[in-house]
């Protein structure tokens, strides 16, 4: 239900984005539970296409440290796409945005799953972050 209501940029969605408890997502992010995780990192996807302010909050809440661990370690292709989109968004920020990913070795991650992934969509998922 919270990742169709803050999907989008109408007035309503970014109402909802504007409320959400972004520690709280994060942690649902992180469930062992795919449907838990999956509405989770789209709801943090959704936020991170909000204010820098709001990715900011997602980042030090340990946003970028739970997606560095999916990029690690699920084998859901699903989940591992999700995250792209997260990392995409983050991506389209200021630069510091962007050296935190470098500086959290991120980008060395997603050229691994490039070379690696035996899902097809997901070197497309990865490709996305490099056009921002």
């Amino acid at each position: 239900m919270c990742s169709s209501l803050t999907d989008g940029k109408t007035e309503s969605a970014q109402y909802a984005i504007g409320q959400i408890d972004t520690k709280r997502v994060v942690e649902l992010a992180d469930s062992s539970e795919p449907a838990i995780r999956h509405p989770a990192l789209r709801v943090m996807g959704n936020l991170c296409t909000g204010s820098n302010k709001q990715v900011a909050l997602a980042i030090k809440q340990g946003g970028l440290t739970l997606l560095q661990k999916i990029l690690k370690s699920s084998e859901d292709p699903p989940v591992v796409r999700e995250a792209c989109w997260v990392l995409s968004n983050i991506a389209a920020g200021p630069t510091s945005h962007v050296q935190q990913l470098l500086d959290l070795g991120v980008i060395i991650l997603l050229e691994e799953l490039i070379r690696t992934s035996m899902d097809a969509s997901v070197p497309s998922s990865v490709s996305h972050i490099w056009c921002r």
